[in-house]
This record gives structure tokens, C-alpha cells and sequence, in this order.
């Protein structure tokens, strides 16, 4: 199960899988062999915006990879939900200066790392991932204390937040919130899905409620996440299951 706005023409799905950066004895790296979207996704609004993966072979059950029930009711204002995903941990660039303490690492792990590394550089972050300098940072000083707050997370992320109701949902996004979808998250902002989580599960009360669609920027004051109402595709899901 994923979304159309986070289709690839490839995927290779990883299961039971925690922190991206390093290999891990509990994981599954299984290919797709179908993507099979939704036949009425608009592209522009992102209605019906799910699709099913077929995997190439069988995914093997255990404590790491579990099935999890698909609901079989729509969702309903104040219902508490659990969303994840490895996507960013803020909102693109910053509004204000960022500072982060990190340590120089030594010149062999770097040279491990990159190869390439001569007597005119140096290497300084964490080498199990999570914080660092990143795009729009060239150039800045290395003279920082604090957290930086942007970036991909290396590590599975978690968020527990309520699902809003309808009137709330239409008064931050308008007409384009249809009832294939709903929106869940805090309309104070700070808290919220944002890019690369797309297609993530959203869970409430043990199934699968729904699945990360869109929303304007991430964690921004009026304006939650809006999410895949799943309860809205029961028979298509199952149909198309049944026929591959």
C-alpha cells in the first residue's frame, strides 16, 4: 500500500527495517513486481491518491514484519492516530540561523568514508547519521552550538496525532479535500508528516486508517497533514488483490 504522489518506476520494498544508514539483521528487501494505481488519480488535486504494490515473492512473517488489518471504517474527528516514516525532519530551509556541535572525526574515517578526502579537508558529524550541515549550509562557518532541525531522518520517526474534522480539514485547504481523504495534526503547527513520507502508514486503534497524501510545507500553523481515507477503497483493495 502506498500513494501515487510517491510513485517510482522501480521500487525495492524494505521491510522490518529501523535506521536506514546501516544493514540490519531484522530486514526484508523484497522487489516490486506490480504497481497497480488507483485508475482515477488526479495528479492536480491528489484525489484517490493510493495504489497497491505487488511483491515479487512472499514477505516472511515474524516479530520485525507483521500484517496489519485494514479498517473497515472511516475515520472521525478526535480519533488518535500514529504516523511514520524516514521523510524530513523539518520544513526545507531555515527561517533562522541553525547551529549544531558536532565532533572532528579522525582522517581514516573519513578517508573511509569518501575516498577522495585530502590534507585540505577534514570530516566533523556523526558518523551513525541523524544530524549534520546540509544543502544551502556551503559555505557557513563551522562555529555552531544547538540542533539542527532539517534533513532526512536516518531512523524510523513516529508522530501521534488526532485525526481533525472536515470543517477543519476544508477551512486549510478549501475544495480540494474531497472524502477520499481526511486531515490528522496540530493546526498550531510544529508536529506533522512532511517529504519523503509519502505513502506512509497512518494507524488508528491498530489498522490501517490511511496513508500520507500531501499538505503545504510540513508542521506550518493552519495547515495539517491530509491523508488517503482508505475506508473509501475496501472493495477496489480487495478486488484488485483477489485478481493478482
Amino acid at each position: 500500500m502506498s500513494s501515487l504522489s510517491n510513485r517510482r518506476d522501480s521500487l525495492r520494498i524494505q521491510l522490518g527495517k529501523h535506521n536506514l544508514l546501516v544493514g540490519e539483521n531484522t530486514e526484508q528487501q523484497i522487489e516490486a513486481e506490480k504497481i497497480i494505481p488507483y485508475p482515477r488519480y488526479d495528479n492536480r488535486t491528489y484525489d484517490n491518491d493510493v495504489m497497491l504494490i505487488k511483491l515479487k515473492k512472499p514477505a516472511i512473517l515474524n516479530k520485525y514484519v507483521k500484517l496489519i488489518p485494514l479498517t473497515k471504517s472511516c475515520s472521525s474527528e478526535g480519533m488518535n492516530c500514529l504516523v511514520s516514516g524516514w521523510g524530513r525532519t523539518g520544513a526545507g530551509p531555515a527561517s533562522v540561523l541553525q547551529c549544531l556541535d558536532l565532533p572532528v572525526l579522525s582522517k581514516k574515517q573519513c578517508t573511509d568514508a569518501y575516498r577522495s578526502i585530502t590534507e585540505n579537508m577534514f570530516c566533523a558529524g556523526f558518523m551513525k547519521g541523524g544530524k549534520d550541515s546540509c544543502q544551502g549550509d556551503s559555505g557557513g562557518p563551522v562555529v555552531c552550538n544547538g540542533k539542527l532541525q532539517a534533513g532526512p531522518a536516518s531512523t524510523l520517526q513516529c508522530l501521534n496525532l488526532p485525526v481533525l474534522s472536515k470543517t477543519t480539514c476544508r477551512y486549510a485547504y478549501g475544495s480540494i479535500i474531497t472524502e477520499n481523504m481526511f486531515c490528522a495534526g496540530f493546526m498550531k503547527g510544529g508536529k506533522d508528516s512532511c517529504q519523503g513520507d509519502g505513502g506512509g502508514p497512518v494507524v488508528c486503534n491498530g489498522k490501517l486508517q490511511g496513508v500520507v497524501s500531501f499538505g503545504r510545507g510540513c508542521a506550518r500553523p493552519g495547515y495539517p497533514g491530509v491523508y488517503v481515507e482508505l475506508c473509501r477503497y475496501n472493495s477496489w483493495i480487495n478486488h484488485t488483490i483477489a485478481t493478482n
